[in-house]
């Protein structure tokens, strides 16, 4: 027998009805029928005549992606009892299928392949970066949860030495995807793609931007500053890097941005757990009123939105006070 798959795109067939499936059949078998190979000696072999050959077409539907197409069995032997040439059969499917998609005006087979395997890799590397600790389990599990089917090929020692990834009916291995994602460098990949490696490689403003960003609301910045000579710092989650900017924003509406700057810091020190720094602080910059007590202090069910808050609230009472402006009515 002879065996080969049809299988259009899911979009490209999502409404066809069975004689449109018949239609694309027989229009497969006929640009089938038209390929010709030369061997290796530079002669035309016999063709391998589909059309006049005893051949049964299935419509099938794959139980896991649910994408319909066609399986094609067809006798080895055609209806004038000569044997059909199996010679290069795959480039002849190959030839077929480009024919079929000339005429229908469909995308090549081969901006297909790369546009899946670009969609692939985008979501393997997001997969990644999403990871605090690389294993195979959650890798696997993370691309089985965009759709993917994931299968490892372990040694007989229990490592990956291998695995491949089913989107739809097509089958990628890691190496088609990328090099980076092979079952030897992808350890490697993760690491170069951890919050704290790409952050040293970030711009000033790329930092900002990525602490405010979702990706690094949990990923822990280096803050400090300097005080009489003396360095403050401590590592701050960037989901507290998201208050602090709301808060200079509505501190922004009611004080000069000297006073703003100093609120900012200020805030940070008693967020930090530098108290005394604070209050020094605040009274360099012409405040100090209202510092804390003894008692100031986070309280054990409070969390880092709440406390930083509350620090920023503090702040505004010990650094300045809002300003009045006037208007003049005519």
């Amino acid at each position: 027998m002879i065996r080969m798959e049809i299988s259009p795109s899911k979009e490209e067939s999502e409404v066809w009805t069975r004689e449109d499936w018949k239609q694309l059949a027989e229009e497969f078998v006929q640009a089938f029928d038209q390929v010709r190979l030369p061997g290796e000696e530079g002669w035309y072999r016999s063709p391998c005549r589909l059309p006049k050959s005893q051949y049964i077409i299935t419509l099938h539907t794959d139980s896991k992606s649910g994408i319909p197409h066609l399986h094609f069995d067809c006798n080895r032997v055609d209806m004038d009892n000569c044997l059909n040439s199996d010679h290069l059969i795959g480039i002849c499917a190959k030839r077929a299928a480009e024919e079929i998609n000339r005429m229908r005006g469909w995308k090549r087979t081969e901006d297909r392949f790369e546009e899946d395997k670009a969609r692939i890799k985008k979501d393997c590397l997001a997969v990644l970066s999403g990871m605090s600790q690389f294993s195979w389990e959650k890798y696997s599990a993370g691309l089985e949860a965009k759709g993917y089917k994931v299968k490892l090929k372990l040694d007989t020692s229990g490592f990956v030495r291998g695995y491949t990834i089913r989107s739809g009916n097509s089958v990628y291995k890691s190496s088609v995807i990328g090099r980076e994602l092979t079952p030897s460098r992808i350890p490697e990949t993760w690491e170069k793609m951890r919050p704290e490696n790409r952050y040293g490689q970030m711009t000033p403003s790329e930092r900002v931007a990525f602490a405010l960003s979702d990706e690094g609301k949990d990923f822990l910045f280096p803050w400090g500053f300097t005080v009489n000579g003396k360095r403050y710092e401590k590592m701050v989650p960037g989901r507290v890097g998201r208050v602090f900017a709301e808060e200079s924003r509505v501190t922004e509406q009611s004080y000069s941005w000297e006073e703003t700057s100093s609120i900012f810091r200020t805030a940070f020190l008693l967020f930090a757990g530098y108290v005394d720094a604070a209050t020094t602080f605040a009274q360099n910059c012409g405040g100090g009123e209202s510092a804390p007590d003894q008692n100031w202090g986070r309280d054990r069910n409070e969390d880092d939105i709440l406390w930083a808050r509350r620090c920023f609230r503090k702040t505004r009472e010990m650094v300045a006070t809002p300003m009045i402006r006037w208007s003049r009515r005519r």
